[in-house]
């Protein structure tokens, strides 16, 4: 009887649980909505820059920024050369307030088209890149004269490596994972840094793992760590063709 008793409790409190909980989760996120604002003025104070600033969606950082900088003048008459040097200016104001540091960073060519004057710095870390990320990328648009900086960087190990695997042990690896008569061709696409079933970055080999003859089957793709060996993550991709 006591048992039932404290169910019934248990279920009539439930909805209150979790409205508390939902009440938390939303103060949590406007505080940190509320640190990036600031952070957003204090950019600005400290920069001269004037405009708009917006964060990423995982409130980790500011994300956007579109506007000038009192003292880095521009017109869209400017050649590559000075385009490059205003660009370099502006990394050196933004790179505080990034997850990147200054020897992470690798210029791209500079490209012009549909109003827009543009460059990346790319972050690699030992000479590899990140999958889907690591990005500065600076454009000038010329209809508005103002920048568009986007900040893609994420926060990567940044210490030697060591002896890494090999892409045929990588592709071995993936082989015996799949123990699949099927399928039995296995090819590294990539090295670069990854978070692909991990909280952080590492070192990561792509592998894609295939079948040789009719039927062919789905394709199976592999994150291993290129340190130690271990299966971060693996995937079923669909075929095309």
């Amino acid at each position: 009887m006591k048992l039932k008793t404290l169910l019934v409790i248990l279920l009539l409190m439930s909805p209150y649980v979790v409205n508390a909980f939902g009440e938390v989760a939303d103060a949590e996120h406007w505080e940190k909505v509320h640190q990036l604002d600031q952070l957003a003025e204090r950019f600005k104070a400290e920069t001269g820059f004037r405009g708009e600033i917006s964060h990423n969606g995982a409130l980790s950082h500011l994300g956007i920024f579109r506007g000038k900088f009192a003292d880095i003048p521009f017109s869209a008459d400017a050649d590559t050369l000075t385009f490059r040097q205003a660009c370099d200016r502006i990394i050196d104001r933004l790179l505080p307030y990034t997850l990147a540091t200054r020897s992470q960073l690798t210029t791209s060519r500079i490209s012009k088209g549909n109003g827009r004057i543009e460059t990346e710095y790319y972050q690699t870390v030992n000479g590899y890149k990140v999958e889907g990320g690591g990005l500065l990328l600076i454009a000038y648009d010329v209809g508005r004269s103002r920048f568009s900086i986007s900040n893609g960087t994420v926060e990567l190990p940044d210490e030697p490596l060591g002896i890494i695997i090999s892409e045929y042990e990588a592709e071995l690896i993936a082989l015996k994972d799949m123990n699949d008569e099927h399928c039995i061709l296995a090819k590294v696409y990539n090295l670069f840094y990854s978070k692909e079933g991990s909280d952080s970055y590492y070192l990561a080999y792509f592998v894609i793992v295939d079948s040789n003859k009719p039927p062919l089957y789905d394709y199976y793709v592999y994150w291993i760590d290129a340190i130690n060996g271990r299966i971060r993550k693996t995937e079923v991709a669909e075929r095309y063709e």
